[in-house]
């Protein structure tokens, strides 16, 4: 079986953006195939497909939508360039989730607007939205969105402890010790910190 949708839109920032110069052709496709069924997979269990969510996928069906193509090297790319968090679910299968498409543009990175001249707070919500944090983590923020306002901890703080341990600590761990962190009984005084602790990480 080959994917039979002929009318496949790529991101435009695989056409324009520098970052994803070197993603190869097959990747790029890729992603949009499985954005598809992503999609679909959402609809079909009743979700309205505003935010990517974890599924399921088999080796034989994976390779099925993408002939001539190795599977886990097309995954193993995405993942490199932030486009997917992987999941090994079984030796034919694993748990994927699309990452959202990034270009990188510097306002993406301020989490203050200028109106007018003056400045204007964004919410909690859209501070973790301009994060380039995967989803899986955006996800966690979200659910203890209460503690860390009322304890001044900042999405911020954690994207820059992310982002410098990324390469050695996957995405779902990062996750799930985050998550464990965040329901710690009381006062937070240092979120990094305490994901040292959990992560095991030298200082």
């Amino acid at each position: 079986m080959t994917y039979q949708n002929k009318n496949l839109t790529l991101p435009l920032a695989f056409v324009f953006d520098e970052h994803y110069q070197q993603l190869s052709a097959s990747s790029k496709y890729a992603y949009a195939v499985l954005q598809e069924i992503s999609d679909w997979k959402q609809i079909r269990h009743g979700y309205f497909p505003v935010e990517s969510r974890p599924f399921s996928i088999s080796r034989s069906y994976l390779q099925e939508l993408l002939p001539h193509t190795s599977a886990p090297e097309i995954l193993k790319e995405l993942v490199a360039f932030q486009l997917a968090a992987v999941q090994k679910k079984s030796e034919d299968a694993w748990v994927l989730q699309l990452l959202p498409v990034k270009c990188n543009r510097p306002q993406d990175n301020f989490l203050e607007e200028f109106v007018d001249g003056n400045t204007v707070s964004l919410t909690f919500k859209q501070q973790v939205e301009r994060l380039k944090m995967p989803l899986y983590i955006q996800q966690v923020l979200m659910e203890h969105q209460q503690r860390l306002v009322k304890e001044n901890i900042s999405p911020l703080e954690i994207d820059e402890h992310f982002f410098k341990h990324k390469e050695i600590v996957p995405i779902a761990t990062y996750a799930a010790k985050l998550n464990k962190a965040l329901k710690t009984k009381g006062t937070i005084v240092s979120i990094s910190d305490i994901l040292d602790n959990e992560l095991n990480l030298k200082k």
